[in-house]
């Protein structure tokens, strides 16, 4: 069996669907033949093109245009040579598209009806947000990107909503992100006393502003905090310096920008808490790599959060609402050493139940199911 991943950006683009669809296509790679298809973007806002010598073996990367501008999010990016590409290749039997409402399930859907080729779109979407711009969105797209056999849905949250856009159940399959418990292990040895905040720095969607700002409230309330900050090196973070300039928290905070793999899991070890204050968040990988490493989550209430993030893991916050991220920091920083451990121990339970490796199986028997049909 031989398996087409289309996806809009990849490694070393930053991102937690790129992430995942790397540790996803490693493992299939053992099992099945695995190739993938994507733009060749490094960030849709800045348009940055990726520049690698010698680029993974197993992909093939495609120019890409931003035929609708206007659309947020890079939602208006098309590849017409991926397009073509898709068309007129024969050599695989299942097509894995990935992020509704991208280039890649529009190209998926289109092969799936044009050839009837086995598909399965995994949507990495995000139900939460309640803007008229969204509603007309999910009112408008599925009509065009949702053909497909199979319909993977991170959260319960995701199925519900891919089941109010007219989606039939059985054609939706519950299967969560995972991590690699190989890299991301815990260090009882470590002991840092700052946060840690993982991500691009989107100030929308992430909410970082929130997090600045509950940084300032804290620190007043329950002494000196430190933060640091790991991301992309978008235009979004010099925004993100010009708000800790205003809330004159040069001291407080650290912005390291992008670090690899083992810099980051050293960043995990040593922090108090990872904080993700997101406006909207389908899942939260970040919140599973914390989790390996033995490290509580600080996250706002939305979307798939509440899914993984509980009172015996974390603190679950009022989104938008920088008082009660406020709070939360204060109480975790001051916690009593052994509940403390408690939420450690409890976050790494946790993780094991998300282990890729038994993600990436479900996922070739998925295939198997529909190209049995």
């Amino acid at each position: 069996m031989k398996v087409l991943h289309l996806v809009p950006k990849f490694l070393p683009s930053v991102g937690g669907v790129e992430n995942f669809v790397y540790e996803l296509v490693n493992i299939q790679r053992r099992k099945i033949e695995v190739e993938v298809f994507a733009s060749n973007l490094l960030d849709f806002e800045t348009f940055q093109r990726v520049e690698i010598k010698k680029d993974f073996p197993y992909i093939k990367r495609f120019n890409a245009i931003n035929l609708l501008p206007f659309l947020p999010r890079g939602l208006g990016i098309f590849s017409f040579s991926m397009l073509k590409e898709v068309l007129k290749k024969e050599d695989f039997d299942v097509i894995h598209s990935h992020s509704y409402g991208y280039f890649t399930t529009y190209i998926g859907s289109f092969r799936k009806l044009l050839k009837k080729t086995k598909h399965v779109i995994q949507t990495h979407s995000d139900p939460g947000r309640r803007k008229i711009s969204k509603r007309i969105f999910d009112s408008i797209v599925p009509v065009f990107s949702l053909h497909a056999d199979k319909i993977i849905a991170i959260s319960e949250l995701e199925k519900q909503h891919l089941k109010n856009l007219g989606i039939k159940e059985e054609k939706i399959e519950k299967i969560p992100l995972g991590i690699n418990l190989n890299l991301f292990k815990r260090d009882k040895r470590a002991n840092g006393n700052y946060l840690l905040f993982v991500g691009r720095f989107d100030i929308d969607q992430k909410g970082i502003d929130i997090l600045l700002k509950a940084l300032k409230i804290s620190s007043k309330s329950c002494g000196d905090i430190k933060l640091i900050m790991i991301g992309d090196d978008s235009k979004n973070k010099i925004k993100v310096m010009h708000i800790i300039e205003e809330l004159e928290l040069e001291k407080e905070v650290s912005i390291l920008g992008y670090v690899n793999k083992k810099e980051l899991i050293e960043y995990y070890h040593n922090c108090k808490a990872l904080v993700l204050p997101s406006r909207f968040e389908p899942f939260g990988l970040v919140i599973l790599e914390a989790f390996a490493c033995g490290k509580p989550v600080i996250a706002s209430r939305v979307g798939g959060i509440p899914e993984i993030v509980n009172e015996r893991n974390g603190l679950l916050f009022k989104a938008g609402d920088p008082n009660d991220l406020a709070k939360a920091i204060c109480k975790i920083m001051n916690m009593d050493s052994s509940d403390y451990e408690k939420l450690c121990k409890e976050a790494y339970l946790t993780a094991e139940k998300f282990d890729i490796e038994k993600v990436a199986q479900r996922m070739i028997e998925l295939y198997e199911s529909i190209m049995h049909k």
